[in-house]
């Protein structure tokens, strides 16, 4: 989604260990911050979500991202879990947890 999908104070949340971790405050970071620097890493990045269930306020996605390291021609596939928060039409949080080490094998191989 893009920076109009956002709430003005959502919370983006990455776990430890992902290519870019943390929590990231506002569309701005988001968008201006956290993406760009994923995609510094990235040739090619892909989120596939395969469920989505519903819970209250929430919404619960279970996936994978598929891509390539930048500097590779070695595909990955890596599972995700999002909790995304509604509020307002718009999203107030997102929690996220991912197979990290996937991640960082992929990103491994640049440096080999």
């Amino acid at each position: 989604p893009g920076p109009e999908y956002l709430s003005p104070d959502i919370s983006w949340t990455l776990v430890e260990g992902f290519p870019v971790d943390g929590t990231f405050h506002g569309p701005r970071e988001v968008f201006d911050a956290w993406w760009p620097q994923l995609m510094d890493k990235f040739s090619e990045w892909k989120p596939v979500a395969t469920q989505l269930l519903p819970s209250g306020d929430s919404v619960i996605g279970i996936g994978y991202y598929e891509g390539v390291a930048k500097g590779t021609a070695i595909r990955f596939r890596a599972s995700f879990a999002h909790v995304w928060t509604l509020r307002d039409g718009k999203i107030a949080g997102m929690y996220h947890c991912a197979d990290t080490l996937t991640l960082a094998n992929a990103l491994d191989s640049v440096a080999r």
